[in-house]
């Protein structure tokens, strides 16, 4: 559809007279569906609801008793021509998953090494071969590597679509070409939920009708900048000799930066310089971990913080398994502790560099001591904020590699983690913890389960770290 037929539909709708028929994959919603699938309802990062666009993901506050609305500007046509692109995909994705996997992994290389992207589904049905553009590529992964998980798995037959949101448009992001970062969320034939966030380009020039396709990041690397909030809880006595430099229970907020070193484009991969809102103001560089330390560790480590060589730095490698920028963090994950602010490790003293992988007043040009809610700037860590990334490779100080990743959802203060939905350990993964508990015993295999808060994020990965007197992992 055209902008300009989207722009008539638009006129014609009127809000108190029409019934909403929502897209699915079976038909087009109205009108009054495409405006929901334009306009959402959010929040910033001081609660405060705001009205937000594709193309403005930050929005505007919406009027309350004590705030003052502001007017949300138009979005442009790109964007309703981009919504109704997106239920034709949901229908595609529905064609190409109804099949059984050996109708729609039709062949297959397994022997692709993973620094080249890994297993690919070489040839695929045509509802499957429809779903991206011949040129697709994100994060390294072409269609048949990206999908090869979700085409070759009998869960996903019969997997069910909903129409893909559009997270964000920006204007002349790929090639000079409008591009889309969308989410096409699915339920698998078990019912668990799933989703697959990758980019769709408008492949057309000047004032042609708007031709959308799933073109991926086109990004060489397999690199994530999200936002992280982690809820720890120490079941440890900690007043005991035995636990007293143990964590204590916090909620902790930072910036993700995930770049996968043994991945697509990883090859000879030596550091990584990332830039941008809430990050310290000469970026972070990160290297390889100590292989002999961290074998199984896929990620790069934070190493610096202060604008080093990323050549030298390449060289400075730890065993820090860290690749989240801590923020903030607070005293408790109950009562009045969890809304309040503990200071960050060296706040009150000059050692800025010590622990590099947390925010520090010297970092931010403030006074030591200031505490994190007066220096980290939360207000500019918002969803759609930039971050630029620079690769380098066999030592060099010049990267091979330059592009930007797009924060998806906004970093939260960690006094708003008492907030959210958190899925609660059941008691017997407790009792692994228990010392006096016949579970915590020495064991081949552990058995670990939670309870699934309905509003929480489902877990996907569960892991047991254990160490021993010489600290490192068993």
């Amino acid at each position: 559809m055209g902008d300009e037929a989207g722009r008539v539909l638009l006129h014609q709708y009127d809000p108190f007279t029409t019934s909403i028929t929502a897209a699915s994959t079976a038909g087009p919603g109205n009108t009054a569906d495409l405006v929901l699938d334009v306009v959402k309802i959010g929040t910033d990062t001081s609660g405060i609801l705001t009205l937000t666009t594709p193309d403005n993901p930050g929005g505007v506050p919406m009027a309350s008793a004590t705030v003052a609305g502001a007017p949300l500007p138009a979005p442009s046509m790109g964007v309703s021509s981009l919504a109704i692109a997106m239920q034709g995909l949901a229908k595609t994705l529905s064609q190409c998953f109804a099949l059984p996997v050996a109708q729609r992994a039709l062949e297959r290389d397994t022997s692709i090494p993973e620094a080249l992207g890994g297993s690919s589904v070489t040839r695929a049905a045509a509802p499957c071969e429809a779903l991206t553009d011949p040129g697709f590529l994100h994060n390294g992964f072409n269609a048949g590597q990206y999908f090869y998980s979700s085409f070759t798995s009998n869960s996903m037959t019969g997997a069910q679509f909903s129409v893909p949101q559009v997270m964000q448009l920006i204007p002349g992001g790929i090639g000079g070409r409008d591009a889309a970062i969308i989410n096409a969320r699915f339920l698998d034939a078990n019912g668990l939920a799933g989703n697959y966030i990758t980019v769709a380009v408008n492949k057309a020039t000047g004032t042609s009708t708007p031709n959308w396709v799933v073109y991926g990041n086109q990004h060489p690397v397999n690199v994530q900048v999200r936002s992280s909030i982690r809820r720890q809880q120490q079941m440890a006595p900690v007043t005991q000799p035995a636990f007293a430099a143990a964590s204590l229970s916090t909620y902790q907020t930072g910036i993700e930066v995930f770049i996968n070193k043994d991945g697509p484009g990883s090859t000879n991969l030596t550091a990584a310089r990332v830039t941008g809102p809430g990050l310290p103001p000469k970026g972070l560089i990160l290297n390889r971990p100590i292989a002999s330390a961290e074998p199984q560790q896929s990620w790069l480590n934070i190493a610096d913080k202060s604008g080093g060589d990323p050549g030298v730095v390449a060289g400075q490698r730890t065993n820090c398994n860290c690749d989240i920028f801590f923020l903030q963090r607070t005293q408790d994950v109950a009562g009045a502790g969890a809304s309040t602010v503990r200071s960050n490790p060296n706040n009150a003293n000059s050692n800025s560099g010590q622990f590099v992988d947390w925010a520090h007043p010297l970092d931010y040009g403030a006074a030591t001591g200031t505490p994190s809610n007066e220096f980290v700037p939360f207000d500019k860590i918002v969803a759609g904020a930039t971050y630029k990334v620079e690769l380098f490779y066999g030592g060099s100080s010049t990267p091979t590699h330059t592009f930007n990743k797009t924060l998806l959802s906004p970093i939260i203060p960690a006094t708003q983690g008492a907030k959210l939905a958190w899925n609660a350990p059941a008691q017997a993964a407790l009792d692994l913890l228990d010392p006096t508990n016949a579970l915590a015993a020495a064991a081949s295999a552990l058995t670990v389960s939670w309870i699934q808060h309905p509003a929480a994020e489902q877990i996907r990965l569960a892991q047991i770290f254990a160490r021993s007197s010489t600290g490192t992992v068993n």
